[in-house]
């Protein structure tokens, strides 16, 4: 059962790093359309980070390859190092 278990737990992080993959997609898109507004700089770095990967949705389009980018983020634990996360790699 413990084995069951854990394999499972792989899917349910990969799963997590997709939800907040999404709401940093959101909060990008959010910020954006708060402009000239400026937020907080490690905000403001998180955002261009999110940037470097996925543009601003100016127009529709598919948002899987988006969604992944930015899970990927999260996974690699890059967007953690950025704004100097306790526990960050």
């Amino acid at each position: 059962m413990a084995t069951y278990a854990a394999r499972r737990l792989t899917d349910m992080t990969r799963n997590a790093a997709t939800v907040v993959g999404i709401e940093l997609l959101c909060a990008g898109q959010g910020i954006e359309f708060h402009r000239p507004l400026r937020s907080s700089a490690a905000l403001e770095s998180a955002l261009a980070l999110l940037r470097q990967r996925v543009s601003n949705y100016g127009h529709d389009r598919l948002v899987h390859p988006d969604i992944e980018a930015a899970t990927a983020l999260i996974e690699t634990g890059d967007l953690a190092t950025l704004v100097n996360l306790p526990g960050a790699a």
